[in-house]
């Protein structure tokens, strides 16, 4: 005598194949979007300048520190951007663009990132503090506000430092009326 489950094994198993045909969906285009940061890239000059720049850090705000672009909805309000992101940490993408337009300023005859070489004499250490910076929800607007801070490296106590912001939202300049990751991009 045969067991039941031995002469339902055959049907049991085709049902299944046939199923499992239908259970895997289709594969969907992925629609999210990378960003870096760009700026217009500075013009080689000479070197003329004599301050030597060590640059130190750059901090975020803790809300920024994620790699979904922040929208700012209102004032109290921020959206996460699902299908937009950074390609970068952010802090990566802001040291490196403030780097770059560093070493490009007439005074500045050298800049050394961190960790700072051992022979290397620095007149100031540069660091940045971002305490907000959101693009808006309309069109192509962006809010931003960071504190800056130079201290010799021979003293302790900061030469200067001083809040930069918060600016007042304007317009992207050579942007169209799209904000990166808004429906309509």
């Amino acid at each position: 005598m045969k067991h039941p489950f031995f002469a339902l094994f055959p049907l049991s198993a085709a049902v299944l194949l046939a199923a499992g045909c239908n259970v895997v969906p289709a594969p969907e285009a992925d629609m999210t979007r990378n960003y870096v940061l760009t700026s217009p890239v500075p013009e080689p000059g000479p070197a003329a300048g004599s301050l030597r720049l060590g640059f130190r850090s750059v901090e975020l705000a803790s809300y920024l520190g994620t790699r979904d672009i922040v929208l700012r909805n209102g004032t109290n309000e921020l959206v996460l951007q699902d299908y937009a992101r950074w390609a970068e940490p952010l802090e990566a993408g802001i040291g490196r663009i403030l780097r770059m337009q560093l070493a490009s300023a007439p005074a500045v005859g050298r800049v050394y990132p961190q960790p700072f070489p051992l022979d290397g004499e620095r007149d100031y250490d540069v660091s940045v503090s971002v305490l907000h910076c959101e693009g808006g929800t309309p069109a192509g607007m962006i809010s931003r506000a960071f504190r800056r801070s130079l201290r010799s490296p021979r003293s302790a106590r900061a030469r200067r430092s001083s809040p930069v912001g918060p600016s007042p939202p304007r317009r992207r300049p050579g942007t169209a009326a799209t904000t990166p990751g808004s429906p309509s991009s």
